[in-house]
């Protein structure tokens, strides 16, 4: 399997790229058959806390199935080690999953998806500009906010960034 790598405010040793591609391998037989596409993403954040500066995401594309592993450490190695654990497991899961042949039917479906639900609540959605919600957000003391745009009329959700400020998700 063929791995793209992206850094930001990190340099790639190649003694590390063949140590990422060595533990990587262990995919390989899970994975053999099917067409995929895989790429890592190792950052250093200088404004983080001084434990957690790096961090590792793996993401692998099948078909149209998207496994993703992040992690956060005070080494990129041990951030590795710790993401590519992640990866490991949700390929096997993923695996386990695609290897029943029979197809549950939609009530079996549905009550598997209620059984593993912890918690539903509804909201009252609201119509605020973006600035509103961020200050209802904050009010809250919540990581994130789903919203009407007053702007957009369309529903987003506003987050707190790890690293400071706020992000948006736009709906299409």
């Amino acid at each position: 399997m063929q791995w793209s790598y992206q850094t930001k405010k990190y340099d790639l040793s190649e003694s590390f790229t063949e140590y990422i591609e060595s533990k990587l391998a262990k995919l390989d037989p899970f994975l053999a058959d099917k067409a995929i596409t895989g790429e890592i993403m190792l950052k250093r954040n200088e404004k983080a806390i001084k434990t957690k500066m790096n961090a590792c995401q793996i993401t692998i594309t099948v078909g149209d199935v998207f496994l993703r592993a992040e992690e956060k450490s005070a080494t990129m190695r041990a951030a590795f080690d710790i993401c590519q654990e992640k990866i490991i497991r949700q390929v096997k899961r993923f695996k386990d999953k695609k290897s029943i042949k029979q197809k549950p039917s939609i009530q079996e479906v549905l009550s598997a998806t209620q059984a593993e639900m912890e918690r539903t609540k509804k909201v009252k959605m609201q119509e605020l500009y973006l600035s509103e919600a961020i200050e209802q957000m904050e009010l809250l003391d919540h990581d994130f906010f789903m919203f009407i745009n007053k702007d957009t009329t369309k529903v987003n959700v506003v987050y707190k960034r790890d690293v400071g400020g706020y992000g948006l998700l736009d709906t299409e």
